[in-house]
């Protein structure tokens, strides 16, 4: 037990309390936490393309998909709180979508994409089915949020198995930041409106 027991001082008095771990964060909205997580993958792919070492970085495959999957999840979701404040969407429009619990990609994208289609006018039809093969593709590999995150799903299956055979991280990656740009677009769009008629209703 000894090498269990031997740590160091500075181990055994550590405390989060002792790091100002939060200073210069901003977490005003899902949005934002989504950036972050889809900063951290950028961070582990080019830390591969740079220093990789034969095929010994492609378990990292994982943590880099269940951080950008969660990005979607968070801009999805972001996204469908606006189109609720702007009554582009109506609470019954969810349907059995709990914005608290919900790890969907395919339900989320069901919400939004009816509303989104109806602002656009088809105006971005090309990006917006590019961005529902990618949510889909990644939705099929992960249904519930747990297939990057277990070895196993609850009926026993390995997770693994509907893994990709081959990954490029730098071709992954640009395709992620292609569709993540077309849901950040469309959640900037859609703040704007509802900050314009959060400021005309102060007037009236």
């Amino acid at each position: 037990m000894k090498r269990i027991t031997d740590r160091s001082n500075e181990f055994n008095d550590f405390s989060f309390c002792d790091i100002n771990w939060i200073t210069g964060f901003d977490f005003h909205s899902d949005s934002t936490i989504a950036e972050y997580f889809e900063g951290a993958a950028d961070r582990i792919i080019e830390e591969i393309l740079t220093n990789r070492k034969g095929n010994a970085e492609d378990g990292l495959f994982i943590p880099v998909a269940f951080l950008y999957r969660h990005a979607f999840e968070l801009r999805l979701k972001e996204i469908i709180r606006l189109l609720l404040k702007l009554d582009f969407l109506e609470r019954k429009d969810l349907g059995s979508v709990r914005l608290d619990c919900e790890h969907s990609l395919e339900k989320l994208l069901k919400v939004v994409e009816p509303p989104i289609k109806a602002y656009t006018k088809g105006e971005i039809e090309s990006e917006l089915n590019a961005t529902r093969r990618l949510i889909t593709d990644l939705h099929n590999i992960d249904p519930s949020g747990q297939s990057f995150r277990y070895l196993k799903n609850k009926s026993g299956k390995l997770n693994h198995e509907k893994f990709p055979e081959n990954i490029r991280f730098d071709v992954f990656r640009g395709l992620i930041h292609g569709a993540l740009k077309v849901l950040e677009g469309l959640r900037i769009e859609f703040s704007a409106i509802h900050d314009q008629r959060t400021e005309e209703n102060r007037y009236e």
